[in-house]
């Protein structure tokens, strides 16, 4: 592939592009959206990009083919295979979040011409993320339509657990269960409480806890940069909040009990 690489095509009632490497243009998506109020996932944003994942990126626009409207966008990555070497898979996280359900049709049929098109391109995995059953029904069956298929081995939990947080605290607080709003007070009198952490002195005893969870498990730890991750929440904390649970002994490092 060039650098620089742009494209476009018309497809279901929309103008689709497929750009790279333009952070300011994908930025400009990122600004329209969240202006009408849609929410667009941390890992999609910007400053996350252009920080912590910035190679391999390549960003998708579908808009309104009447109005100009900004109908989904999405951003999808590159990632080699070492089956084939010098061809790689596309991937694309969070598919339906920062979009309309209409314009989520059209976007997943460039992604598929994409790949037809690109000799370099093996194929295009779309990990999809709808709070509605309904929209996400329809999107599943439209994109059985269009030759996707569900993976047999997902990336993904099959449920989210969501929690509404416009009310106030003490009506959320209310809303639980007896033994739930006794688990949340145990902590607080034995001791604990809860911080924010965005000072890298806490990687190596966040990693400790990480590994730990998953080996009484007997799984293997997935790899995380926790120093990176803490100086990201420090320098962009409207967009990315890290908080621990804490013993008395606060702040040695030892003390970081829970993440």
């Amino acid at each position: 592939m060039t650098e620089g690489l742009s494209r476009a095509w018309h497809l279901d009632g929309h103008v689709v592009e497929v750009f790279e490497h333009d952070l300011a243009r994908w930025g400009e998506c990122q600004e329209e959206l969240m202006g009408r109020g849609v929410g667009v996932p941390l890992v999609h944003r910007t400053s996350w990009i252009k920080e912590m994942n910035p190679h391999g990126q390549l960003f998708l626009a579908a808009r309104d083919a009447a109005d100009g409207t900004l109908s989904a966008a999405v951003p999808f990555q590159r990632h080699s295979t070492r089956s084939l070497p010098g061809h790689c898979r596309l991937r694309v996280t969070h598919f339906g979040y920062a979009s309309r359900e209409y314009g989520l049709g059209a976007a997943a049929a460039s992604l598929g011409r994409f790949v037809a098109e690109d000799p370099k391109s093996l194929s295009a995995s779309l990990q999809v993320f709808l709070v509605d059953d309904g929209a996400r029904g329809r999107l599943e069956r439209h994109l059985m339509d269009l030759g996707y298929e569900r993976a047999r081995a997902p990336l993904t939990y099959r449920e989210t657990l969501r929690l509404d947080l416009s009310p106030d605290e003490d009506v959320l607080f209310r809303s639980f269960a007896p033994t739930c709003r006794r688990f949340i007070r145990a902590p607080e009198k034995k001791g604990l409480s809860v911080r924010t952490m965005d000072d890298p002195q806490w990687a190596d005893r966040m990693d400790t806890i990480w590994r730990d969870t998953f080996a009484r498990t007997g799984a293997r730890a997935p790899s995380r940069q926790w120093s990176d991750l803490l100086e990201f929440a420090g320098r962009h904390p409207r967009e990315l909040r890290i908080v621990g649970t804490f013993g008395p002994n606060y702040p040695a490092p030892p003390s970081l009990t829970a993440l």
